[in-house]
């Protein structure tokens, strides 16, 4: 059966749409998951046993780095997506 151009490019973005909700939804657990899971323990227990300015940089790498890290992580996922989606298209 052949698709006609329009029904191609609807499914595949419907597929985008699909795939780019659930990449939000992963970036929201993974932030949840390293803020509440890895991120408050590591900070009670780190806190009474380093100094201030290396604990001051520890925090700013939890509030900076690790939230770049899981954008780029996002990022990266969509443009794998793109990438299916072409060959997706190509193959129709």
């Amino acid at each position: 059966m052949r698709l006609g151009r329009g029904v191609k490019d609807g499914l595949i973005l419907l597929f985008l749409w699909i795939m780019a909700i659930l990449l939000i939804a992963a970036v929201f657990v993974a932030t949840w998951f390293s803020i509440y899971v890895l991120a408050e323990p590591l900070y009670w227990a780190l806190q009474k046993q380093v100094s201030a300015g290396a604990f001051y940089f520890l925090g700013l790498l939890m509030m900076v780095l690790w939230p770049l890290a899981l954008f780029g992580l996002a990022f990266l996922l969509l443009r794998f997506f793109a990438f299916i989606a072409k060959r997706v298209r190509r193959s129709f």
